[in-house]
């Protein structure tokens, strides 16, 4: 399964979270390297793509890129290590359509914000030393996976310098380095945009009609639903819930599936009209 379509981690509450914990700790024992430490710092959710990005601190600092789910399960697969903290999970957001227009809005700015950064760091060695940096930081990998202590003791000073160059571009030019390396508004994304518009959209199923309960929480909307799961010994009953925002445009969808009234609690018997 690809990332764009991710299987989200679902919490035994029927919610959605992030794979990884928010301040959850890896050491990490390299073969040929001293033992350090990441922690996850921020969890991020891009609405438009649904993947999930992490922001992640190593010895005091946060590293400048952001990771995705795939790049820290590469990690943790790369080197010996161990889980030192568990951290808290954080639920993903719930995008209503409120949440969804806020997003645009931000996505739209991020765009704009993102071409002034860059158009900053035009004419200068910004590009060719993120060539150079990736193609020294690989040859290092490799000294140190076999065992050359010395040609990657050399190449890590070099490398350290194009970096330091970098960092003197970005602070002499003034540039956000977030911003920057936020994915920009490509042409790529502009056509799959554009695409979309000219194909008449399917419509949106409702949630709620073919639930087989539903109930209000306190600021939620309750939805149970009951699948048969094939095993080896036959098939076995499987019970979601999945909770929705209590917000105009899904209780619009609730009382059109389900009618003017609905419980209160998950084993009460009191009915609220929507």
């Amino acid at each position: 399964m690809s990332e764009k379509n991710q299987a989200y981690k679902e919490g035994e509450d029927g919610r959605l979270y992030f794979a990884f914990n928010q301040g959850a700790a890896y050491t990490f024992s390299p073969p040929f390297c001293d033992d350090f430490t990441h922690r996850i710092l921020e969890c991020e959710f891009e609405e438009d793509t649904g993947k999930e990005y992490y922001r992640i601190e190593s010895a005091g600092k946060e590293l400048p890129a952001r990771f995705s789910v795939s790049q820290i399960k590469l990690m943790l697969a790369q080197f010996p290590n161990e889980q030192t903290e568990e951290g808290e999970p954080v639920e993903l957001p719930l995008l209503a359509e409120e949440v969804k227009a806020f997003y645009a809005a931000k996505r739209k700015e991020l765009a704009r914000e993102n071409v002034k950064e860059n158009d900053k760091l035009k004419g200068t060695a910004w590009n060719t030393n993120l060539k150079l940096i990736k193609t020294m930081s690989a040859n290092l990998r490799y000294y140190q996976n076999n065992g050359n202590t010395a040609q990657a003791a050399e190449l890590a000073k070099e490398l350290e310098k194009v970096k330091a160059e970098q960092a003197k571009l970005l602070a002499d030019k003034k540039v956000n380095y977030r911003i920057l390396t936020k994915a920009a508004d490509c042409e790529a994304k502009k056509e799959q945009r554009m695409k979309k518009k000219k194909t008449t959209p399917a419509p949106t199923p409702n949630p709620f009609a073919s639930a087989d309960d539903i109930y209000l929480t306190p600021n939620k909307i309750a939805v149970i639903k009951s699948t048969n799961r094939k095993t080896p010994r036959g098939f076995t009953k499987v019970t979601k819930t999945k909770y929705y925002a209590q917000n105009n445009s899904n209780l619009r969808q609730l009382k059109k599936a389900k009618g003017k009234t609905v419980r209160v609690g998950r084993t009460g018997t009191n009915y609220t009209e929507i």
